[in-house]
């Protein structure tokens, strides 16, 4: 009976030790055991990984945006430097149509001169207004500053053109106040001649020659586009020839 039980009790140990063994093997597989003695389970290598991609899946969630945010500031600051870009182009616009009505409706103005300035005006009109076109068209940064180019020459152009024609539009005028003038000085010589009194018709004489060298001079500073100048000049014949109108006068009142 003994030697059963120690048979029997020694079943059981290998049973036991069999059972162990197993045990540590599957331990072994569902555990990582580091070099101090730490070890992790699959389990817990499944909450890392998770969490890992949890932390990876909100990085790139606040870099896309970020990555958004950039491009609609991107977006507002294109359409903020479009809209100051047109309007430099509008300002520019009503001011040639503004000097296109001027011409339209200025009497002092031959038609064949209104024709050739509103050409030039409406052909500038026509290039500002497809530069804005482009600027408009634009959904890029450099696409706009493609857009841009030239723009300030053309503005700068742009001016210089309507120099011209507000200079055609004064020389015009001044050159038909010089004829005016140039026709009404024959008659004022006529009544000059007239008088009697020796001083008098001198001093008016004098008047009226100094107002024809004024006009002459006016004539040249006309032609060449110095109009300020031209109207000192034009002022002060017509002040001469009014000063010898009133000495004619004092002789007409004298002999009544």
């Amino acid at each position: 009976m003994f030697k059963k039980i120690s048979q029997t009790t020694m079943f059981l140990a290998l049973c036991f030790m069999f059972l162990s063994m197993t045990a540590v093997l599957v331990q072994a597989e569902e555990t990582n055991t580091f070099e101090d003695g730490y070890t992790i389970t699959e389990k817990d290598r499944e909450k890392l990984q998770q969490k890992r991609e949890a932390e990876q899946a909100k990085l790139k969630a606040q870099q896309e945006k970020i990555k958004t945010e950039k491009e609609k500031l991107k977006a507002k600051n294109l359409e903020q430097a479009k809209k100051k870009v047109n309007e430099a182009i509008d300002r520019a616009i009503r001011k040639l149509n503004k000097i296109k009505d001027r011409v339209k409706n200025m009497p002092t103005v031959a038609n064949d001169l209104k024709t050739r300035l509103n050409s030039k005006l409406d052909e500038w009109i026509s290039k500002l207004n497809s530069r804005k076109a482009a600027v408009n068209a634009a959904t890029t940064k450099d696409e706009l500053k493609s857009a841009m180019e030239g723009f300030k020459a053309d503005v700068k152009e742009a001016k210089r053109i309507i120099k011209d024609i507000v200079e055609a539009i004064h020389k015009t005028h001044l050159q038909k106040v010089i004829a005016k003038i140039e026709a009404f000085i024959p008659k004022i010589e006529e009544k000059v001649a007239a008088i009697t009194d020796a001083s008098k018709k001198a001093e008016a004489t004098e008047l009226v020659n100094n107002a024809k060298a004024q006009i002459a001079n006016a004539k040249t500073l006309t032609d060449a586009g110095k109009i300020e100048e031209a109207r000192k000049a034009i002022k002060q014949a017509y002040r001469d020839l009014k000063n010898a109108l009133e000495i004619v006068n004092e002789k007409e009142g004298s002999n009544e």
